[in-house]
């Protein structure tokens, strides 16, 4: 075969063209930084389409906020893509002229499928590669080469190769671009060469897939050397997606990792140099809001949603976050609305409010589903967007059914959609609240209950069914008071003195009838 794969054969370069074209040019015209917030969400960027979400992700998921460096770790192509359009008037592409893509055609420069290796002309393995090594050159172009020089027998040197480096990137981007591929390796989408590899040295890299899973490309760099490896095939045909239980993705990584150990046992000293990248001056790191990538506001820090990162110092924030406020909030089933004025404060919880045409304003696209924005984690479980509204219907709710096993009270779900709580009774005092989305049960003691519906509105329904638990005891009239004697009348006459007796025989006994005979 006459073709050489490594100089020759020019592929779509996939995932590995975003720290390239996307995230390094961002960053070198102050347009973004590790802890930028991007969104992960459909949007419908093909002009040929608009009715079609693009870009999709390779899971065909949405992650909501996220950061330039964890969608760079994770390979996200939305926020890809919206990043590079922002930029996209300032001529991105010009950077891979300076790093050596020959064979760039006119429409690579402007379309947006570019920023994810969509390229019309192709790339070749040893341009890509070429292209990663500038990174660890700190951002100067240093074009490979194969001879070094020729000598003639008599020791004269006839050819010398100069190398003539190029300013593509300051040693700040440069280096920040290398932090976030770090993560690649550590905790995203190229893990497996970690534990495939026979030594251990400060490398970063990036995955990347090209179109129709025609190619699987893994390209990293250290200190010393930059290598990468393509599986594909001469002409499009598809990768098996798993083959001996190995994705092609796992397999392209084993395969660089295993060319890697063999040069290792020839060069170690080459291939695992003892240096780590070093952080050059002109970075600093700071606390950001998750929600913006601007200075946290006190809704942020009250809202757990601080984080810290590097930036380049002269481009770091300087304004504090204003896309959030507090709010209330209730739940309808598993979902979050925000709280009317009139809503029972014992249904509403307080949480965050963003308001998603800030979003819009950074991006510059109109977001379809803004609910998407925010991330299924749970620091973001009291964040709401201001389209998270719930009308009442205008009516007050159904009385609803209820039941009783042994003292525990049970009911369904109430049929209304505006619904945000139920309240319990006890002989018709409130005993009890749980809110919509709850464990729709009431452990009660003796009594005579019923339960109440109530909307967003605080509309509350009739009762429901009465049930009665235990034996209700009798109630006792108060009793009388014991009556008071009554006032003294005139005292009652004493008895008249009873008249002396006669003479007797002598015993003193006064009756008469003495026995002294």
């Amino acid at each position: 075969e006459q073709l050489n794969h490594a100089t020759n054969a020019k592929r779509q370069n996939g995932s590995t063209m975003k720290p390239l074209l996307v995230y390094a040019p961002a960053m070198e015209l102050g347009k973004l930084h590790p802890g930028s917030v991007l969104p992960d969400v459909e949007v419908h960027l093909d002009a040929s389409n608009r009715n079609k979400a693009w870009p999709n992700n390779y899971d065909m998921r949405y992650s909501g906020l996220t950061t330039a460096r964890h969608a760079l770790t994770k390979s996200y192509n939305v926020p890809a893509v919206l990043a590079y359009k922002n930029i996209l008037g300032q001529k991105p592409a010009n950077f891979l002229d300076k790093m050596g893509f020959s064979n760039l055609w006119k429409v690579d420069y402007t379309n947006l499928s570019t920023a994810i290796g969509s390229l019309e002309g192709g790339v070749t393995v040893e341009e890509n590669t070429n292209a990663f090594g500038t990174f660890a050159n700190d951002g100067k172009f240093i074009d490979a080469y194969l001879i070094e020089k020729i000598v003639d027998k008599k020791g004269n040197v006839i050819f010398q190769h100069k190398s003539e480096p190029v300013d593509v990137f300051s040693p700040q981007t440069a280096y920040l671009t290398i932090d976030m591929m770090r993560d690649v390796i550590n905790r995203g989408t190229a893990t497996a060469v970690n534990g495939r590899l026979k030594f251990d040295s400060d490398w970063a890299g990036k995955t990347g897939t090209g179109h129709e899973y025609y190619d699987s490309w893994f390209v990293a760099t250290n200190p010393n050397v930059s290598f990468g490896v393509w599986l594909g095939y001469d002409h499009n045909k598809k990768l098996e997606r798993t083959y001996k239980n190995l994705s092609y993705g796992v397999r392209t990584q084993y395969i660089w990792a295993d060319l890697l150990n063999d040069a290792y046992s020839v060069a170690p000293e080459l291939v695992d140099p003892p240096e780590r990248f070093k952080m050059p001056g002109g970075i600093v790191k700071r606390s950001y809001c998750a929600v913006s990538g601007l200075l946290p506001s006190n809704a942020c820090s009250k809202a757990g949603l601080v984080q810290s990162d590097y930036f380049i110092a002269k481009y770091a924030p300087t304004k504090v976050d204003d896309s959030l406020v507090e709010s209330k909030f209730v739940y309808v089933g598993d979902k979050r609305y925000l709280a009317l004025d009139s809503t029972p404060a014992e249904f509403a919880e307080t949480g965050v409010l963003l308001n998603p045409e800030y979003m819009e304003s950074i991006i510059g696209h109109k977001i379809r589903n803004p609910q998407q924005l925010i991330p299924k984690k749970d620091a973001w479980n009291k964040i709401l967007v201001a389209d998270d509204k719930l009308s009442e219907n205008g009516k007050t709710p159904a009385a609803l059914g209820i039941k009783l096993s042994g003292k525990t009270i049970t009911w369904g779900k109430h049929p209304e959609n505006d619904i945000v709580g139920y309240r319990i009774y006890n002989n018709k005092k409130k005993v009890g609240s749980i809110k919509s989305g709850a464990d729709l049960v009431f452990n009660a003691g003796d009594g005579s209950f019923y339960v109440t519906a109530v909307d967003i509105a605080g509309k509350e329904s009739a009762p429901s069914n009465i049930i009665e638990i235990g034996k209700p005891e009798p109630e006792k009239p108060p009793a009388d008071p014991k009556p008071k004697d009554p006032p003294p009348t005139d005292p009652k006459p004493k008895d008249p003195p009873k008249p002396p007796p006669p003479p007797g025989d002598g015993d003193g006994n006064g009756d008469g009838n003495g026995n002294g005979n």
